[in-house]
């Protein structure tokens, strides 16, 4: 009986030895899944914080990126308003200038379309008197007038007539007048010329109504006309040099 009660309890004994090294065996290897689950967890968390990092990194780059595009972005609208300013300006100041040179043209024109009146008058006025003679004085004139005039020699004038003396009173039979006018240049053109007794530097009064309103200087002597430069201020105000005026020889130069 004690036999078998002894091998009943080695029997147990070894049972629970199995047992026990059996639950040992799977403790273990439980303990090492559960060691790989946390080592992959701890991985996964390791390498998530890794994310995280760079993504707060790439972020952080981003708004930096976003910040310097947006104050790029913001200088770049102030230069384009800046530029569309200046544009307007610009746009604005050549809409001046074309009115401007809108302007000076029409004034050309006008006085342009003048000048060919005041030299078809002369024309005329020449070739009444003397048809002969009105080719070459008539171009000589002409360019002198546009040139403001060149004075001419004593001696060419001298050579084609002889000036006999003036007076106040005009020649007898004569109405000495103005007969163009020219407010570009500022001079007139008289109907008394070389055959009149006319010289250069002599000095008239222009007279309008019974009042004298300006002084001239004989500045360039044909046969039948000459042209006199209006004096600075001599001009009463007001008032302007007409076709018609009349002409009064204030005085001649001294031979």
């Amino acid at each position: 009986m004690s036999k078998f009660l002894f091998y009943i309890s080695l029997l147990l004994l070894i049972g629970a030895s199995f047992l026990g090294y059996f639950n040992e065996h799977r403790f273990k290897e439980m303990t090492r899944n559960q060691e790989s689950i946390i080592q992959e967890q701890h991985d996964t968390i390791t390498a998530t914080e890794k994310e995280l990092k760079d993504f707060k990194e790439t972020t952080a780059t981003q708004s930096a990126d976003q910040e310097k595009n947006q104050k790029e972005l913001s200088a770049t609208k102030e230069s384009l308003a800046k530029t569309t300013d200046d544009l307007t300006q610009i746009r604005n100041s050549l809409a001046d200038k074309e009115r401007e040179l809108s302007e000076i043209k029409n004034e050309l024109s006008i006085k342009t379309a003048r000048i060919e009146e005041l030299e078809t008058a002369l024309q005329e006025l020449s070739q009444s008197k003397n048809p002969t003679k009105f080719k070459n004085s008539s171009k000589n004139t002409s360019n002198q007038h546009k040139a403001k005039h060149t004075e001419i020699k004593t001696d060419t004038v001298q050579s084609e007539t002889s000036p006999g003396e003036l007076t106040s009173s005009p020649p007898r039979g004569k109405e000495t007048k103005v007969v163009a006018v020219n407010t570009i240049w500022n001079f007139v053109v008289i109907n008394m010329g070389s055959q009149d007794g006319m010289v250069n530097g002599t000095e008239i009064s222009i007279k309008h109504e019974n009042k004298i309103i300006a002084k001239a200087t004989v500045t360039s002597v044909e046969e039948l006309t000459s042209a006199a430069d209006l004096i600075k201020d001599s001009l009463v105000s007001n008032v302007t040099v007409q076709v018609g005026d009349q002409i009064i020889v204030a005085n001649t130069p001294t031979k």
